[in-house]
């Protein structure tokens, strides 16, 4: 797995190798061996959006270029068909004349032409945005920790 330009495979278990141990079968009348597990990362990695400057470029998926904020308007409001499809999410139904789904969430588009697109969207400059990478994406201990709200366990 490549993250960050780094290059990461599984993490190694007690042994050396990457597998889980395991204990042997039990015979005649004895009993069969426990199974252990590796550390892994887990948790929810906490938003990107909102974070300091000083907060926001060491974590794995976050950038300080800016974030789309907002509240897309909803589908519903939009009563013609050409504003309908320029609202990502959105599809204009012709037999009911009527503009129907679910917009694309604001924190969704990563540049600002697409952001300015999307009715109740806008852009703001110098904000950390981006998403974070997933805790179960990180296989090392150090970028696990790394990532507020990931544990390695």
């Amino acid at each position: 797995m490549v993250i960050a330009g780094l290059w990461f495979s599984g993490a190694a278990g007690c042994d050396g190798g990457t597998g889980p141990g395991t204990g042997g079968a039990g015979g005649e009348g004895g009993s069969g061996g426990s199974t252990m597990t590796e550390p892994r990362c887990s948790g929810t990695a906490e938003p990107c959006v909102g974070r300091s400057s000083f907060n926001c470029d060491g974590l794995l998926g976050c950038n300080e270029d800016g974030a789309c904020l907002g509240e897309a308007a909803a589908c519903e409001s939009i009563l013609e068909e050409v504003s309908c499809a320029q609202q990502y999410g959105c599809v204009w139904t012709p037999s009911k004349a009527k503009c129907e789904g679910a917009p694309a969430a604001c924190g969704g588009f990563m540049k600002v032409d697409l952001c300015a697109a999307q009715s109740g969207c806008t852009w703001q400059s110098g904000v950390c945005g981006g998403y974070p990478y997933p805790c179960e994406q990180l296989t090392n201990e150090g970028l696990c920790y790394g990532q507020p709200g990931c544990d390695w366990q």
